[in-house]
């Protein structure tokens, strides 16, 4: 169970920071373009990061009703490097104190963060020449009109695969992903993150994931959402790794 909640931890905090100030004076024209546009935004990004981290997560039942529930929230700090100090400000399961027991599991596996920490988002112009994307196809959500872009991101033995999607001013909107191939004991795993597109600043609004784990007779399955506050300009690029 450790080893699940460490890839679960893991995979919401490959791509846990992320803001623009890019705003557009003009919208871009064509799919390209607008590709690029939400590439230039990232660019100017990558010194703004989250003070804290309230999060909900869940457990379900073979019957898929919720088993265990835990709710709390994270601080982090940066050094001048950019580099993440992770605190548990609080923690509860099923309505108990779960404050020591998650810093204690948080503590476990931090040396193992930088198997998967090394990549931000498939916006960051760094790793565009590695990035594999497809077209931008136009889609309709909620009465928005955004371009839909696949995209693949190779990261060691694994890539980071899912789509990304692009407002037509060329902010990025949100992304979904998923790890391929998925660890072994991992089923599916689903995560999908979106832009504040309304405040002064695109940052992040929030997180929500979702997986299945299973070895042997036994089953996981869960989720959990965490939004993110108290946004700070940090002298580095964060990183939690």
């Amino acid at each position: 169970m450790i080893c699940i909640f460490r890839y679960r931890l893991v995979a919401a905090g490959i791509f846990l920071f992320g803001v623009s100030l890019c705003y557009a004076d003009s919208p871009p024209s064509g799919e390209a373009a607008l590709w690029e546009a939400a590439v230039a935004c990232r660019a100017e990004s990558f010194t703004m990061a989250p003070g804290e981290l309230p999060y909900e997560q869940y457990q379900l039942d073979s019957d898929g009703s919720v088993a265990h529930r835990e709710t709390g929230r994270m601080s982090l700090d940066f050094s001048e490097e950019g580099k993440a100090d992770i605190s548990i400000l609080w923690a509860k399961r099923d309505g108990s104190d779960f404050t020591a027991e998650r810093a204690r599991r948080l503590e476990k596996q931090a040396s193992r963060r930088n198997e998967y920490l090394s990549l931000t988002t498939p916006f960051d112009p760094d790793v565009q020449d590695k990035l594999k994307r497809g077209p931008g196809e136009k889609v309709i959500s909620g009465g928005i009109v955004l371009w839909q872009y696949e995209f693949e991101l190779p990261s060691g033995e694994r890539s980071i695969a899912g789509t990304a999607r692009v407002r037509e001013d060329g902010k990025p909107y949100d992304f979904r992903y998923t790890l391929t191939p998925l660890p072994w004991f991992l089923d599916l795993m689903e995560m999908h993150l979106v832009f504040d597109t309304d405040a002064e600043l695109l940052l992040f609004r929030n997180i929500d994931y979702r997986y299945e784990a299973s070895f042997l007779f036994w089953l996981w399955r869960g989720g959990g959402h965490a939004s993110f506050d108290s946004w700070k300009k940090i002298s580095a690029p964060p990183r939690l790794n």
